[in-house]
């Protein structure tokens, strides 16, 4: 499963969104699903480190693997980037997600939705793939 920054930053905040972060982290852990995200994802998270609190830090401490924004990942962004109005981020996200044969892309909301990438089974937000 890889995880979009967003949902890293709904992790660390508060409310309905915060707690839908917590319950699928908790229901991954306790399957023992992998989690990934990318190199893009760190970097982001390392400049709100500050604001965002310690909790996504926990995510990634416990196993998350990143993914690089590697040569397979710029043909993949390059192809996402010519046949899809995706912002740079988004591509780069899903390039790395569908490089690294991701199950299930969850995105922190529903932009992406119905969205398909070679690569990626499915993309989903945080609402319809929270348990």
């Amino acid at each position: 499963m890889f995880w979009d920054t967003d949902v890293f930053l709904l992790l660390a905040g508060a409310g309905e969104p915060a707690a839908r972060a917590a319950a699928l982290w908790r229901a991954m852990t306790g399957r023992g699903d992998e989690l990934a995200t990318s190199a893009l994802t760190l970097g982001e998270l390392l400049a709100v480190a500050g604001k965002a609190g310690p909790r996504f830090e926990a995510a990634l401490a416990g196993g998350a693997t990143l993914l690089p924004f590697d040569d397979e990942a710029a043909w993949r962004f390059a192809a996402l980037r010519r046949e899809t109005a995706l912002g740079t981020a988004d591509a780069i996200q899903l390039a790395c997600a569908a490089s690294g044969a991701t199950d299930l892309f969850v995105a922190g909301d529903g932009r992406l939705g119905g969205l398909h990438v070679p690569g990626i089974r499915f993309i989903q937000s945080l609402d319809r793939a929270a348990p």
